[in-house]
């Protein structure tokens, strides 16, 4: 089996799991949301959970990038982690740490505000 072969059958497995969790986690939360009768429109719930599968995926992708790359799996996904943990660090802080505010841009979780998609 050629590289490319393997990374092609890798993305598709990836993105056929990404469907079906993704499909599961808003069926589940949809469903939730019906029973306990809460106040909020089905369209915005559906478009928090896409836009956390999203963010998600994109920590995926970093971790998947790095092992592209040659490297191990236990490193590349402890970097990815890393990225993730430093960037909601970082993005939480960035409202109270005024020099934090530019650094905070190169991370996801500066962008997801689902406060503001349910509104």
């Amino acid at each position: 089996i050629s590289r490319s072969t393997l990374l092609l059958s890798k993305l598709i497995s990836s993105g056929t799991i990404i469907a079906i969790v993704g499909t599961v986690t808003i069926i589940t939360i949809l469903g939730i949301a019906k029973i306990v009768d809460i106040e909020v429109s089905f369209l915005y719930l559906l478009q928090t959970t896409i836009a956390c599968l999203l963010m998600a995926v994109s920590f995926g992708a970093i971790a998947f990038l790095i092992s592209v790359t040659g490297r191990t799996r236990v490193l590349s996904v402890s970097i990815a982690t890393l990225y993730a943990l430093c960037g909601y660090i970082i993005s939480s802080l960035s409202g109270v740490a005024e020099w934090l505010k530019w650094p905070s841009k190169l991370f996801a979780f500066t962008y997801y505000q689902p406060a503001d998609i349910l509104r």
